[in-house]
């Protein structure tokens, strides 16, 4: 099945994962590894861009190494230098699959008829562990990959390959591994096929399933996976990785302050015009502070929906950054110990603050998350945006009243 990295002679020479940070999950893996204690399943949850696949490749090449050692892979051995290309007979990536383009299509099918879009992503993972690992629906005119999140799921049909591909021995290695990414996109039907192998796995089998939505798999899963939780890179990490890549180190100060400890959040900020960006949360923020004025609210979203932005929640990630600074300037009393990330700004979130004392972060920030949860999963992005303009308004609460001097009595 084209999912599967199909086997053949790696002549590209075996880099290191270009992974930052999670040192102590990847050490308490490859001793388990080592001594010779794997788990049948992992689970590696954790938001998106901090290094759940990275740290599942390098657990995958760890698992089918001929010669591994206390600190990793070899690297040397014919296992390695394949599998580290995604080129291993018993390595296997499963992405979520588009829709049927007709109802007799089968799984198997599907996979077959985008086996080139499946290759081409896993060349891009091997290069780099930050890449996207969504498959494209589409190429826009500017080159860049189009992603369909709202319909690509990883249904029974495709389960059930799995599972029989499970039950195999071995093609090369001593073992065989199966990455799932999303792995939240099971529906209830193929998780609970996927369930029984779960709670009998085949010997010599491990499955690792990738999630950013951990609540959307049953219990039951869940509790059958030895479960890895990934948390946000520290900002210090970011700023010194970001340096090693040539950026300015001020840039790269405010970049992962945005970021919240994702590599490929910082690297989409560095592509993107970041002030432009900034100044339209803040005018966004002070439309719906004052009133949610439909004129200049209309004109915000236009902005937010008709750019590179809009589908992968960049917008909202920034005006969740932006309540954190207000959080951080309210407690230090105008006067907070590190950067902000709306630090160039700060005269603004000032004055948003003065004028709205009780206004609160931790609302808009659960209210911002409930529309990202909703660009997910394909509502309607004007709709996502007036929606939360309306939330945010009732987070801001009251305006401040002015106080005028009583005027003298005659």
């Amino acid at each position: 099945m084209a999912a599967a990295a199909v086997g053949k002679s790696a002549k590209a020479p075996v880099e290191r994962f270009a992974l930052v940070g999670q040192e102590s999950v990847r050490a308490a893996l490859r001793v388990r590894v080592w001594a010779g204690e794997p788990a049948h399943s992992y689970l590696i949850s954790g938001p998106r861009g901090v290094g759940k696949f990275g740290v599942a490749q390098e657990l995958a090449v760890l698992l089918l190494c001929d010669r591994p050692t206390e600190t990793g892979s070899c690297g040397e051995c014919p296992q390695c230098r394949l599998s580290v290309q995604f080129q291993h007979p018993d390595l296997h990536v499963l992405f979520p699959l588009p829709k049927k383009k007709h109802a007799d299509e089968e799984e198997e099918e599907i996979v077959l008829r985008i086996s080139e879009l499946v290759r081409q992503r896993l060349d891009q993972l091997a290069a780099d562990p930050y890449a996207e690992t969504r498959l494209p629906k589409s190429r826009g005119k500017d080159g860049e990959d189009r992603v369909s999140r709202s319909e690509d799921a990883i249904r029974i049909g495709y389960t059930r390959w799995l599972v029989r591909m499970a039950n195999k021995t071995p093609f090369q290695a001593r073992r065989k591994v199966f990455i799932v990414c999303h792995a939240d996109t099971m529906n209830t039907e193929a998780q609970s096929a996927f369930l029984k192998t779960l709670e009998d796995p085949p010997e010599r089998t491990h499955f690792i399933l990738i999630t950013e939505h951990e609540g959307e798999l049953k219990d039951t899963v869940r509790s059958r996976c030895r479960r890895i939780r990934l948390n946000g890179l520290p900002t210090s990490l970011l700023i010194d990785h970001l340096s090693e890549r040539g950026v300015e180190r001020a840039l790269a100060t405010s970049v992962a302050a945005l970021s919240r400890g994702s590599v490929a959040r910082a690297r989409e900020l560095l592509s993107s015009d970041l002030n432009a960006t900034q100044n339209q949360i803040i005018d966004f923020m002070r439309t719906t502070a004052t009133g949610c004025d439909p004129v200049k609210l209309q004109k915000l979203i236009e902005e937010f929906t008709s750019g590179a932005d809009a589908g992968r929640g960049r917008i909202l990630d920034l005006m969740i950054a932006f309540w954190h600074d207000v959080s951080l300037y309210r407690a230090y009393a105008g006067h907070p110990p590190v950067p902000l990330a709306f630090d160039a700004q700060q005269d603004v979130v000032d004055k948003l603050v003065r004028a709205f004392p009780h206004a609160l972060p931790d609302r808009a920030v659960s209210e911002i998350e409930r529309a990202a949860a909703h660009l997910e999963r394909y509502y309607s992005p004007d709709y996502v945006y007036y929606s939360l303009a309306i939330r945010l308004h009732d987070a801001f609460g009251p305006r401040r009243a002015l106080v005028h001097p009583e005027r003298p009595h005659r």
